[in-house]
């Protein structure tokens, strides 16, 4: 993670290996209202994905046993939104992504259905209102959809 403020970089964070992946590799970020900022490692075997919180003193591993997170999004309440790519390793076919609702106090994980709408999940936002939209790729296009609440 590198951070820009006035003309200066610096390198605030990276990402470390996890035993028997390729490398850590950040695949989203989320900045809360507080100002605690949150990235997701990839880990693409099950359960190595990682949330990392970097607060004000430093990053912490923060939610792991994930697999294949992809992007976050925080909303209104708080709560952090997570995507998967594909709740398994990458096979074939794709297994449906998963959204993902960690509660900020108890880094409680629960799975907010989609129907199984998103087929390898690329990017999440949540606006205002706590409506979760989701990109999604089938084939060669990307599709957004409208996955839920929060």
């Amino acid at each position: 993670m590198v951070c820009t403020t006035g003309g200066t970089t610096s390198t605030e964070f990276v990402m470390p290996t996890i035993e028997n992946d390729r490398d850590g590799v950040p695949t989203g970020i989320a900045r809360a209202a507080d100002g605690t900022t949150y990235v997701a490692g990839l880990g693409v075997y099950a359960g190595q994905s990682r949330i990392y919180k970097v607060g004000p003193n430093g990053p912490e591993a923060w939610v792991s046993g994930l697999t294949n997170v992809v992007d976050l999004a925080v909303a209104p309440n708080g709560d952090l939104i997570a995507l998967t790519y594909t709740p398994g390793y990458i096979g074939n076919p794709p297994q449906p992504s998963k959204v993902l609702k960690i509660d900020p106090a108890t880094k409680a994980v629960t799975e907010i259905p989609t129907g199984d709408k998103v087929i390898m999940g690329a990017g999440l936002d949540v606006n205002r209102n706590g409506q979760i939209l989701g990109v999604s790729r089938s084939g060669s296009a990307a599709r957004r959809r409208f996955l839920g609440r929060c």
